[in-house]
């Protein structure tokens, strides 16, 4: 937890600010608030937690929140619905401080937690149990983490604290796994981890991999535009077939150099000079920018925006069309068709065909092992099934998440080389060693 929140504990300790008030149970949910950090689109982290989640760990667990509500440690943002939205919070200003480690030794709250987390995984064990059952192994080099941690944001305390948080929930084996409502994304402690801690992370006794899909929301939008009935069951509201089915976007010329450049994953570099042609320069943002683009609401519209109409007329008229009656049906139609693809088609091939293999996801990325032929055994199976879920090969990158000379992070997979045999490669020192 923060610094100053344990200074405040302390006073607490010496002045009990209510009856019954125990500074273990305090810690303990200031603890949680900690560690249960998520980031949403817009890089804004917060921490969701349902009261009911809480009182199964302290039954007043609401009289402890108000108190750290009302001494201002923590405050409530925005987005609360009832039975749909649970509670957000953040730590105040005043109390944002570098994280402090401390140990629960208390056998009665650690077994309410352990007891707690059940209840929550009886729901979450219905999606992708081989995926938990793999995640059960994962462990992590905790100190590393830390220390790359305040390598990584070593001026922004609330990323460094999401990090380390991250870090502290694998190390603490909390192990979850969660489907959401909007968007049908996977999430696991793996996936919410801070990118530049994976390199720390193994599953299975083995360090990870990563095989990404290049341009994957513009490469899932290839499916819509080409069959738009073939997109219907993961569209989030009343799928407007017939609007779509009359633009013929299979036959008009924009959409096909669309394609074009989305399977060659060479969109974003024509958007970036056709941008620079009008004198806007993005840098680091560009895909920032043409995520806007696709996304936001039709009404809106920028200089930026006209330049992609310009190019791409009827490709724009069909995502409109898609936007219609609320914007967000359009990104989410396609995380479900991603998360579909990754996770029903790709993954749990794998796992009926080769169920030693380490597979796991980050959204659209597909997670094995490192640098050895489970690499070349995913990339062939992902190949296979995204052609014939979307109808085109994709391209593919290795990332691999352990630093190491062998092949760089942004290699292809077509020039890229991998060790034969299906058994790990061990390390020695950090460096990657081939016997």
């Amino acid at each position: 937890m923060p610094g100053k929140v344990a200074d405040m504990l302390a006073v607490w300790n010496e002045n009990p600010p209510f009856k019954g008030f125990a500074t273990e149970k305090a810690a303990l949910l200031l603890s949680i608030i900690s560690t249960h950090q998520r980031k949403d689109d817009n890089g804004n982290i917060y921490c969701q937690l349902k009261m009911e989640y809480l009182r199964n760990i302290i039954w007043h667990a609401e009289d402890y929140i108000q108190l750290f509500i009302k001494t201002g440690v923590i405050r409530r943002i925005p987005g609360f619905v009832p039975k749909k939205q649970a509670y957000r919070y953040q730590f105040t200003p005043a109390f944002q401080s570098p994280y402090i480690t401390h140990k629960l030794e208390n056998p009665k709250l650690l077994r309410k937690i352990r007891e707690a987390d059940t209840k929550k995984g009886r729901i979450e064990t219905r999606f992708y149990p081989k995926q938990k059952q793999q995640l059960k192994t994962m462990t992590i080099n905790y100190d590393a983490a830390i220390e790359l941690a305040k390598k990584e944001f070593p001026d922004n305390i609330i990323k460094c604290n999401f990090a380390i948080g991250q870090a502290t929930r694998i190390q603490n084996k909390e192990f979850y796994l969660v489907k959401d409502e909007s968007g049908h994304r996977v999430h696991t402690p793996l996936s919410n981890l801070v990118k530049s801690l994976r390199s720390e992370i193994q599953i299975e006794g083995q360090y990870l991999s990563g095989l990404d899909i290049g341009n994957s929301q513009l490469y899932f939008s290839i499916k819509f535009l080409l069959d738009p009935e073939s997109v219907k069951d993961f569209f989030p509201s009343q799928f407007p077939l017939m609007m779509a089915k009359s633009l013929r976007l299979s036959q008009q010329q924009d959409v096909i150099r669309f394609v074009l450049l989305v399977t060659k994953a060479q969109f974003y570099k024509f958007m970036e000079t056709e941008f620079l042609k009008a004198g806007l320069i993005y840098g680091d943002n560009l895909k920032r920018k043409i995520f806007t683009i696709l996304f936001e609401k039709n009404h809106l519209t920028s200089k930026a925006k006209r330049i992609f109409q310009k190019h791409f007329p009827n490709v724009d008229k069909a995502f409109s069309i898609l936007r219609m009656v609320n914007y967000t049906d359009f990104v989410n139609c396609l995380t479900r068709l991603e998360s579909f693809a990754v996770n029903d088609l790709i993954i749990a091939r794998l796992n009926k065909e080769y169920p030693e293999m380490v597979a796991q996801q980050i959204y659209d990325n597909l997670v094995t092992s490192i640098v050895t032929n489970d690499i070349k055994t995913a990339s062939k199976v992902m190949t296979e099934e995204l052609i014939r879920f979307v109808g085109f090969a994709p391209v593919l990158r290795i990332e691999n998440f352990r630093p190491t000379t062998l092949f760089d992070s942004n290699l292809t997979l077509n020039n890229s080389k991998v060790r034969e045999g299906r058994e790990g490669v061990p390390y020695d020192g950090g460096n990657l060693v081939i016997n």
